[in-house]
């Protein structure tokens, strides 16, 4: 990771443990802040209007779109026409700075907003973490296109330009999957986010909301998936282990087909970890809008130009070309 991006990355992490730290802390804040900030409200409904970013049916379709950049910045390509290479960096680097900062600054204040419940407070924590992760990629997809053409003009104006084949190939190889790092943020982020919704869940769930009930069903489901593959990974690879200590032909052959379905058993696990991950936030959405009564997730008045302003700013990305 370049020193630029590290010295980012650190800049973000010190500001998120200042803005945490303080926000948990009673101190007096500007008159102008308290007007817009909710007061504690006495039920899960009343206080989720402290929450201005992206839930429900709006919030789905976001997460959906912010993947989809991320899938297609990853691989080079631009997510506004696919078929295309990435070939303006500058551009592409407005859009990731303008799509960090934007992001950033609403989820910092959605942050102070809900510091009088910690749920609430926790999901605004991942939820950042999730659009300075979308940054940061687009910032680092546009500065590894930047160094493929400059490296490019260079060997031509040096006329070092290599024959066609392997050397040509690999002196100008992209290197797009590397920004997917910055997803390490966003993975912080989820064991953040889901400690908070799962109390929130936990707490309605006696009310019996059918969208929470139905979300945290098909989601449990999945995590209960998981454990069962984990367990069959486990007596799979103990029978591998017994295997070894034998040494017929019958038994070597037992070992080879143990060892090919213990194998593939760890990357649909690993597949299925990484999904896993992913759907987190489309859970929360749904669990947010059954908890507001609110499934397509339309912003109060109050709210409405933050929430937009944000929906905005992580759409920013997708329009790199």
């Amino acid at each position: 990771m370049e020193s630029p991006i590290l010295t980012r990355f650190t800049l973000f992490t010190v500001t998120s443990l200042f803005v945490t730290t303080a926000t948990a802390a009673p101190f007096d804040s500007p008159g102008w802040l308290k007007e817009i900030t909710p007061k504690k409200g006495f039920d899960m409904q009343s206080e989720i209007q402290c929450y201005t970013l992206p839930y429900g049916a709006i919030g789905f379709v976001s997460h959906i779109l912010t993947y989809y950049t991320i899938a297609m910045l990853s691989a080079g390509r631009s997510p506004m026409k696919p078929w295309k290479k990435l070939k303006a960096p500058k551009w592409d680097m407005f859009l990731g700075v303008i799509s960090l900062v934007i992001g950033t600054l609403i989820t910092a204040f959605t942050i102070y907003r809900c510091r009088q419940r910690w749920q609430f407070l926790l999901i605004a924590v991942w939820k950042s973490t999730l659009s300075v992760s979308l940054g940061a990629l687009g910032v680092s997809a546009s500065r590894e296109t930047r160094r493929i053409a400059k490296l490019k003009e260079s060997m031509e104006t040096a006329q070092l330009l290599l024959p066609k084949g392997d050397s040509y190939d690999s002196a100008l190889k992209p290197r797009y999957r590397t920004i997917l790092w910055w997803m390490l943020l966003y993975v912080l982020g989820i064991f953040v986010g889901l400690t908070g919704l799962i109390s929130l869940v936990i707490n309605s769930w006696g009310q019996r909301i059918k969208v929470v009930v139905l979300a945290s069903e098909i989601f449990g489901g999945i995590i209960i998936g998981l454990g069962g593959l984990a367990a069959v990974l486990a007596v799979i690879f103990y029978h591998v282990d017994r295997a070894d200590k034998l040494s017929s032909d019958e038994q070597r052959r037992k070992r080879r087909r143990l060892k090919f379905l213990g194998g593939g058993a760890l990357v649909v696990f690993g597949v299925l970890l990484v999904v896993c991950g992913f759907l987190a936030a489309l859970y929360s959405d749904w669990v947010l809008a059954g908890l507001a009564g609110n499934l397509i997730g339309v912003p109060s008045k109050d709210n409405s130009a933050l929430y937009y302003a944000y929906f905005a700013a992580k759409r920013l990305p997708f329009f790199s070309i």
